[in-house]
């Protein structure tokens, strides 16, 4: 084991690592030292360089004193001002989502798509987002374990769609889904209130593509449920 040479005390590696995690960057490359330059620079005097590698190196060191060199405001706004006027440059009225016609022409694309295509994209949407339940969602699964043990499965991963729609908790067996609708994401995030006309509104709507689907739907509101009002 040697010891960073930044001074940290810490111990490295021999090897690829040099220094240790954290510490100062000019310690990250050994070849960065004042004495390694100089070696470096006396291996290479007196050498032949063919025009095309002379070039390399004059293009690479302008590069890094570019990526080094702190520039000031004036500067930055000169650079602002070109890379807008740039043809290449998408804003302002170059930017093809600001084009008169542009969103409603994606919106018919989007809408005109197959529904395998739509269900594959929410099944992908809710394995990132949704990995798995929630707190109100786990209540309710050891809620229909105890009264209906095995029945039930968690799908609302997107592991299963219907009709472009994905369940809470489903059996197969007997075709009943279960909604577990909290209250937050359901009703206030809509800017809805939590009525009994609103819930039942909310409950026919959700239930509509898997009832079509020939399933048996019920919708558990998580106030209920905490309350003890829902029997599953």
């Amino acid at each position: 084991m040697n010891k960073c040479p930044c001074g940290c005390g810490r111990l490295v590696k021999p090897g690829k690592i040099y220094a240790a995690i954290g510490c100062n960057s000019r310690f990250d490359n050994p070849s960065s030292t004042p004495e390694s330059k100089l070696k470096i620079s006396k291996k290479l005097k007196g050498r032949a360089f063919s025009v095309a590698w002379r070039k390399r190196l004059s293009i690479a060191a302008k590069n890094r004193d570019k990526a080094t060199r702190v520039l000031s405001s004036e500067a930055c706004k000169k650079i602002s001002e070109r890379m807008k006027a740039h043809p290449n440059r998408a804003c302002g009225e170059r930017n093809a989502m600001k084009r008169p016609g542009m969103k409603e022409k994606l919106s018919r694309l989007f809408h005109s798509q197959s529904k395998e295509w739509h269900e594959a994209r929410l099944k992908k949407c809710l394995a990132v987002i949704q990995r798995g339940p929630n707190s109100f969602e786990i209540d309710v699964m050891h809620a229909l374990e105890k009264s209906m043990p095995g029945k039930f499965k968690y799908v609302g991963n997107g592991e299963i769609v219907i009709n472009g729609r994905s369940a809470d908790f489903i059996d197969e067996q007997n075709k009943v889904i279960v909604l577990a609708h909290g209250i937050y994401w359901h009703l206030k995030k809509k800017g809805l209130q939590n009525t009994l006309e609103e819930k039942k509104r909310i409950a026919e709507e959700d239930a509509r593509p898997f009832v079509t689907a020939g399933y048996e739907v019920r919708v558990v509101w998580e106030d209920e449920f905490r309350k003890g009002l829902v029997r599953l």
